[in-house]
């Protein structure tokens, strides 16, 4: 949390009590497990809290919480019983339109977010319910929906359209290893090519079980219109995916590829990077992978730093360096 400010007032000396407090942050960000959920989103809490020492309930009354232009309510209680926190609290959207979702990408909010058009219907709810303590957690509901979406910057060409996504995170409680993780359904349209991804996940921390796919062409002049980059950024291409993975990862480490769905291919074609992070301009004229449950296999051709460089072969153990940080191994001729 960078530059927090809190303010809050109430007779702290009585036995029950209104506290009336105000929190704002101008960068938060929130990860959990070398995930990034929230990256520098501008956030405010109004929360004015009915205090009751003799019980030791905390219940929420007309409170707010303003995440970049996402506004969300809450209400409920929090009662403290000995060593453990009883919750009882329940959130939801104050509006449902997509802006309000869209403002929680950075490079969309941090580029004049009041100028871009949409239309669709959007909606975000869900709960914390149950006891916390030392190692268990109470239940947690999250649901985030979008129907019949679209953005466009004005004057810009490319638009999304036909946007649909259906996203729950639940847990029953416990320990985090009970969460699950459906994203469903993600549908989009970017200038008529459509985009369709589903995600899968549960027991994220002792063995992540995946089902995903991820089938459609991107057109990187279109993000670039759609998501507006630095003024010296320049950027196409085209990816084009066919992907499905399904299976613990802990087939993958011990080698039994017969429990473990892999396949599909992922390309790039004539993509070019020029900006100021990287001093020369990258092409990569055209780079193909395979995906199969014990090895990826690639092959490409790229211009780095006027070096025409080329490569094929292969990787194995990728999901485990990607998600535990092992050892990432591979052949490859260069």
């Amino acid at each position: 949390a960078d530059q927090f400010d809190h303010k809050g007032s109430g007779d702290l000396i009585q036995d029950h009590f209104q506290l009336i407090t105000f929190t704002k942050i101008n960068e938060l960000s929130i990860g959990l497990a070398g995930i990034d959920y929230l990256t520098k989103i501008r956030t405010q809490l109004k929360a004015d809290i009915d205090f009751n020492k003799k019980d030791k309930i905390f219940t929420l009354k007309e409170n707010e919480l303003q995440i970049n232009q996402l506004i969300l309510s809450f209400a409920g209680s929090v009662r403290r019983s000995g060593e453990e926190l009883v919750t009882d609290l329940k959130f939801k959207t104050n509006q449902n339109d997509l802006k309000s979702i869209l403002s929680l990408i950075p490079a969309i909010y941090q580029k004049n977010i009041a100028d871009i058009n949409t239309s669709g219907q959007a909606s975000l709810q869900g709960y914390l319910q149950g006891v916390y303590k030392e190692n268990h957690y109470p239940a947690f509901h999250l649901q985030l929906s979008i129907n019949d979406g679209m953005f466009q910057y004005p004057q810009s060409p490319a638009q999304v359209n036909d946007l649909n996504l259906h996203l729950v995170i639940d847990n029953a409680g416990g320990i985090l290893d009970n969460t699950l993780i459906d994203l469903d359904k993600f549908h989009a349209k970017v200038n008529q090519e459509p985009i369709d991804v589903t995600l899968h996940i549960k027991t994220p921390i002792s063995d992540p079980y995946f089902s995903a796919t991820a089938k459609g062409n991107i057109n990187l002049y279109d993000i670039k219109n759609l998501i507006p980059l630095e003024q010296d950024v320049d950027l196409s291409g085209l990816i084009t995916s066919d992907l499905f993975i399904e299976g613990n990862l802990a087939s993958i480490e011990k080698n039994q590829y017969d429990k473990f769905q892999a396949r599909g291919n992922l390309s790039f074609k004539e993509i070019n990077y020029s900006g100021s992070a990287i001093p020369e301009k990258v092409t990569v004229q055209q780079a193909n992978l395979e995906l199969k449950p014990e090895k990826v296999s690639l092959n490409f051709q790229a211009l780095l730093v006027k070096i025409d460089v080329g490569a094929n072969g292969s990787l194995e153990n990728v999901l485990p360096f990607l998600l535990k940080g092992q050892t990432l191994k591979g052949i490859l001729t260069l």
